[in-house]
């Protein structure tokens, strides 16, 4: 799994890391979400978001159509949805909630909170248009 884990940042297709493994397809995902608790995609998704995290750290005022093609993502409405998924908020709403690290977005009513807890959302009793609980 070591050699694995080496080749996926790399950005090798996971078919050809499990044809180098000598496993099945099959025994090699088995393994592989075992030891590193992810299956090899959600891994390989992981470190490119983890790039993009990166970059926006050393240029926080890149544009995010560059960090998203340096990154590799196919489309801006790809990385909008990857990164949604990683972090809950959007790439501008991360921007502006401006997270002392990385790795960890405010979340609340406090000075720079708001992520999670101001977001509004449509529910099912709510009249079409009409935002909140």
């Amino acid at each position: 799994m070591a050699a694995a884990l080496a080749r996926l940042p790399a950005g090798g297709p996971v078919a050809e890391i499990v044809r180098q493994s000598g496993y099945s397809h099959r025994r090699f995902l088995e393994l592989f979400s075992r030891d590193v608790g992810l299956t090899p995609r959600v891994y390989a998704r992981l470190l490119r978001f983890e790039a993009v995290l990166a970059r926006l750290a050393a240029a926080p005022d890149a544009r995010w159509a560059e960090i998203a093609l340096e990154a590799g993502y196919a489309d801006q409405p790809h990385f909008n949805r990857e990164f949604l998924a990683f972090t809950g908020v959007s790439p501008g709403r991360y921007r502006a909630l401006a997270p002392a690290a990385a790795h960890h977005v405010p979340v609340g009513d406090g000075p720079r909170g708001g992520a999670a807890g101001s977001i509004p959302f449509k529910t099912g009793a709510a009249s079409p248009g009409k935002v909140g609980a």
